[in-house]
């Protein structure tokens, strides 16, 4: 094997990352928006609703995360200023949108869990 190959084959794992990291966003994207329109169109208030608004409120640091890694994929090579930042900030929005998401479903819980009965 020799230096070429090795980056051609880098080359395509950097594909592969953006092509994740695009399809993710999209995906992320999809959630909110569905989530949105149904709480909106559909229930327009009560619990309900403003659970399923922190919900899909809950998917934008992921949402984040997966468009700043896209971008920095696409757009910033090893030696920009911006590479290392950025790389750091989707690290931490890894950890934050997985405790927001998280926080949101134990909201949602509240709602949906079965009242105790009284003997």
């Amino acid at each position: 094997m020799n230096m070429s190959d090795g980056l051609v084959a880098s080359q395509i794992v950097n594909n592969i990352r953006i092509a994740e990291d695009s399809i993710a966003a999209f995906i992320m994207f999809a959630i909110i928006f569905l989530v949105m329109y149904l709480a909106f169109n559909t229930i327009k208030e009560g619990p309900l609703f403003k659970r399923l608004i922190v919900l899909a409120l809950s998917f934008i640091p992921f949402f984040l995360w997966k468009v700043l890694g896209a971008y920095r994929r696409i757009f910033l090579d090893n030696s920009s200023g911006w590479y290392t930042p950025l790389h750091d900030f989707g690290e931490v929005m890894e950890a934050v949108s997985a405790l927001f998401i998280l926080g949101a479903l134990i909201y949602m819980y509240q709602l949906i869990k079965p009242k105790e009965l009284s003997d």
